[in-house]
């Protein structure tokens, strides 16, 4: 078993959470658990991605502009 931690949460938030667990058919604390090890994951991928972003402008390494110009035009964007 985990060490235990408590959480503050507003009601609507809450009901959010127990409905959840319900359709789950999870606890409250599995829902929230599962939340923050999600978010802990996006957080180590994010991290990792702008340190090797960091390192590639670094040394260079950039997309020639018209990449990134098409890329912009697929998103409907237009790039100046």
């Amino acid at each position: 078993m985990g060490k235990a931690t408590s959480v503050r949460f507003d009601e609507a938030t809450i009901g959010r959470l127990d409905e959840l667990a319900r359709s789950r058919g999870s606890s409250r604390s599995e829902v929230i658990e599962d939340a923050v090890l999600r978010l802990l994951e996006y957080n180590d991928w994010f991290t990792a991605a702008v340190e090797q972003g960091l390192r590639e402008a670094d040394a260079g390494e950039f997309e020639p502009l018209e990449e990134v110009d098409a890329v912009f035009a697929r998103w409907g964007a237009a790039g100046d």
